[in-house]
């Protein structure tokens, strides 16, 4: 199982021998679960790709939904900043993330700060390359576990979901 978790087997592997891989993807699950402790009233479910289509709806709808006055995303937060990376290898990852644990418990972020600026993540990660993609295997293994999930949310939240044109 360590070596599924090092990302040394393929996600088709992975998917079959660490059962978590799907089962934290089935989010009507989860949401019926919080609908019920919640009220359908107070459980909100937006999406990645609607923030990506149109920050500012996403935005007013967010505010709507929290009832706070809209307030216009500013162009300065409208560029991406953050790209997708990929672990150059992932046992230095774990080691990191373990050495920089006891700094957050102690609250010294100013010392991560330095690290970061520094190029911690240049060294850590790199930028993602056509092989970092699942394969297409992969993806249909995954639509295939994951088509009545996809069906149960769509019901349970009564609207088409943004993502599906992806997978059906």
């Amino acid at each position: 199982m360590l070596d599924v978790m090092d990302g040394q087997k393929p996600l088709e592997e992975a998917i079959f021998e660490v059962p978590g891989i799907i089962d934290e993807s089935r989010y009507a699950k989860h949401i019926a679960r919080w609908i019920s402790v919640f009220g359908r009233k107070r459980v909100h479910v937006l999406f990645q790709e609607e923030l990506t289509r149109d920050p500012d709806a996403f935005v007013a709808n967010m505010c709507r939904i929290m009832r706070i006055p809209y307030v216009p995303i500013p162009n300065r937060l409208k560029t991406r900043v953050h790209k997708a990376m990929s672990p150059r290898w992932f046992p230095l990852i774990r080691f990191s993330y373990l050495a920089m644990r006891p700094l957050r418990s102690c609250r010294l972020y100013w010392v991560i700060k330095i690290f970061k600026k520094l190029g911690l993540s240049r060294i850590l990660y790199r930028s993602l390359r056509e092989e970092d993609i699942p394969s297409t295997e992969a993806q249909q293994v995954l639509i295939k576990e994951l088509q009545g999930e996809v069906r149960a949310l769509r019901e349970l939240l009564g609207r088409e979901l943004p993502f599906v044109e992806r997978i059906e």
